[in-house]
């Protein structure tokens, strides 16, 4: 399905010390295809954060669905 990097660091939020954990994602090849699809169909997505923030939320929605 291509190639999907993901980096992973812990930062420490000043105000209260909790560990927040931080993600880096690198969209290439048929992924980076597939973004730039939905970008160029759908208006409302003008940036790739965009369409993670989907796919993201949608993806959460759908492993959660039957398992709580």
């Amino acid at each position: 399905m291509g190639q999907v990097a993901i980096i992973n660091e812990v930062f420490q939020n000043d105000l209260t010390g909790e560990e927040v954990h931080g993600l880096t994602v690198m969209v290439d090849g048929q992924v980076k295809e597939i973004f730039d699809h939905l970008l160029s169909i759908d208006p409302t997505y003008t940036r790739y954060d965009e369409v993670m923030r989907d796919v993201l939320f949608e993806g959460l929605k759908q492993l959660l669905q039957g398992r709580t």
